[in-house]
């Protein structure tokens, strides 16, 4: 029974944390755009959990945030899914050399994600327009978005952290009691 309590804990922290951020990425920081671009705080959350918890939850979260981001912009259906789905794999896959309290790697690997889906967004929307300003798109629009991500992440880190370590205690707990 208390292993339930802790599973239902953990459901809605992160459906919460889906949804106060979608509504920050959405309502909120479009005030605070920097020549048109708003941190991807979805993204974000996906990096957090794969890389400060594991691979499964971080593609859980990637599917969900992606799904969340599939239905709101109306666009070809599954691709946020997809990529956020492999950045909270590939988050995931460097757990192992995560330490609790460095900030530098998570900051980091919020960077390159979203450089990735960067890419991955220029993939499948723009060249099969034909674009072929790859250049124009990397320093306009993938850059700068990572670097404010990186920002914002490092603000988030810190809470997330709490939030993650208070999930594990509560585990830890369960897992003592049976």
């Amino acid at each position: 029974m208390n292993n339930t309590k802790a599973i239902i804990k953990k459901v809605l922290v992160f459906g919460i944390s889906v949804y106060l951020l979608y509504i920050l990425q959405t309502a909120l920081f479009p005030y605070f755009e920097l020549g048109g671009i708003v941190p991807n705080l979805l993204l974000i959350l996906t990096t957090f959990y794969g890389f400060m918890r594991n691979t499964r939850e971080g593609m859980i979260a990637g599917f969900f945030c992606g799904l969340v981001l599939d239905l709101s912009t109306g666009l070809l259906f599954g691709v946020h899914i997809l990529a956020l789905l492999l950045i909270g794999f590939m988050n995931g896959a460097f757990r192992k050399i995560f330490y609790g309290d460095d900030v530098k790697l998570p900051i980091l690997f919020t960077g390159v994600s979203d450089l990735f889906y960067g890419l991955f967004m220029y993939l499948f929307f723009f060249v099969p327009r034909g674009s072929t300003h790859f250049s124009y798109f990397l320093m306009s629009v993938m850059i700068p978005e990572a670097v404010y991500s990186v920002i914002v992440a490092f603000v988030l880190y810190f809470i997330y952290a709490k939030i993650f370590e208070k999930l594990d205690r509560d585990e830890r707990k369960v897992e003592h009691i049976l």
